[in-house]
């Protein structure tokens, strides 16, 4: 997926599951390998962000609403509940339930999006994180106690939340926001204004940074990556399938 810098997204490649934003019929398969324009709304907006995840596509225009496209069987494009079984694809450009810059408030608005396996993030200008989509693997940073999961329409009975909520993190990250969000399959980064790194999510093998004891393979809260070596703050990191590379500079 592309913005051409004019504010035209375009897509191609495999078409199912609505991650081109537009209905292909499988006699036409064909067109799906050339670029095609999305379209954001019925009159389509400009668009200054794009990201994707495994099988999900997001969009941010120009007036700071997030859009969705894609697989949706578990609630990860933020776009709310399939209302029937066909629902389970969000075929074209539809807005993200609650995180327009009017619903956010404080003049705040979406700048960031990560995409993982069957659940998404989504960073604010002010260093807000927002999750949904699936949860059993603690892939949305909440704790077992959290509202979401607690309430009747929560996502622990059916395993995924389809509405964006706010991760907490420990205290202190107030005065040092989050400016960096990366997602793996099913685990998490986010890193801090200084330099500070959080993981958390399912890492069967290491991949969240904490040890390699079994109680720290599925962490469901932000918990610190730290070194043994000394004082060190992270500058960029990045997840893969099942590693991470991080860049790494010792503190004065």
């Amino acid at each position: 997926m592309v913005d051409y810098g004019n504010g035209n997204i375009y897509a191609w490649g495999m078409s199912d599951d609505g991650r081109l934003g537009r209905k292909v019929l499988s006699r036409h398969k064909v067109d799906a390998t050339v670029p095609q324009r999305v379209v954001l709304g019925r009159r389509s907006r400009r668009a200054a962000y794009v990201s994707t995840g495994q099988n999900t596509s997001f969009a941010i225009d120009d007036m700071g609403d997030v859009w969705a496209w894609g697989l949706n069987s578990m609630g990860h494009t933020g776009t709310g509940y399939p209302s029937k079984s066909s629902d389970l694809c969000v075929d074209q450009p539809t807005k993200v339930i609650g995180l327009s810059p009017h619903e956010l408030g404080q003049l705040d608005r979406v700048v960031s999006i990560a995409g993982g396996e069957h659940h998404t993030l989504f960073l604010t200008s002010q260093g807000r994180v927002f999750a949904c989509g699936r949860c059993d693997d603690g892939q949305l940073g909440l704790s077992g106690d959290h509202e979401v999961l607690a309430g009747a329409d929560g996502g622990r009975e059916q395993g995924y939340v389809v509405e964006p909520v706010l991760v907490d993190f420990p205290d202190g990250s107030v005065n040092d926001p989050i400016v960096k969000i990366a997602a793996g399959p099913r685990y998490n980064m986010a890193l801090t204004q200084e330099g500070v790194l959080f993981s958390w999510g399912y890492g069967s093998q290491g991949e969240l940074g904490l040890g390699s004891g079994q109680e720290l393979q599925l962490v469901s809260v932000p918990s610190m990556v730290t070194r043994r070596e000394g004082a060190w703050s992270v500058r960029e990191v990045s997840c893969g399938g099942q590693h991470v590379v991080g860049l790494f500079q010792k503190r004065d």
